[in-house]
């Protein structure tokens, strides 16, 4: 199971889901844009659609949010958050799926997980999912939010 789907369980306050999108839809989506997409963030996606976490985060919602749920912020889908930063300058070697206290990124060039400081330089690079959160968001919000020590 994902570290992350582990703090959610444990920490459900710090964790506001989008709501599960079926996987068939999302791999269509990847695949209309010509998209590859690692399968463990096709899997976080699968189970949350995305949402924020923490006071100042967001994973973004990899398809269109749905217009029926008026909860969802303008610039909270992977397309649009994209377009806007692209915008100001983001290469289009990135496509961008969080952001916060930093912003993080598939580098579609290989499909790396990747950290990206202010002007869209690489600050760190990641081996999955799982080590992207470890390192880099939940080492942000660890000890603020008392989460416990991973095992």
């Amino acid at each position: 199971m994902l570290e992350i789907l582990k703090d959610s369980e444990e920490r459900p306050e710090l964790f506001d889901w989008f709501g599960a999108i079926d996987c068939s839809m999302i791999e269509s989506w990847a695949l209309d844009l010509n998209l590859v997409v690692p399968r463990d963030l096709l899997d976080l996606w699968n189970q949350t659609g995305g949402g924020d976490c923490f006071e100042s985060d967001t994973i973004f919602r990899p398809t269109t949010l749905p217009s029926a749920m008026p909860y969802f912020v303008a610039g909270d889908d992977i397309i649009s958050a994209n377009e806007h930063r692209a915008s100001q300058g983001k290469p289009t070697s990135y496509l961008v799926f969080h952001d916060g206290v930093f912003s993080s990124a598939i580098r579609l060039a290989d499909c790396a997980l990747v950290t990206l400081g202010r002007h869209y330089q690489e600050t760190g690079v990641y081996s999955d999912l799982n080590d992207w959160y470890v390192r880099a968001l939940r080492a942000e919000f660890a000890s603020k939010y008392g989460l416990s020590d991973i095992a």
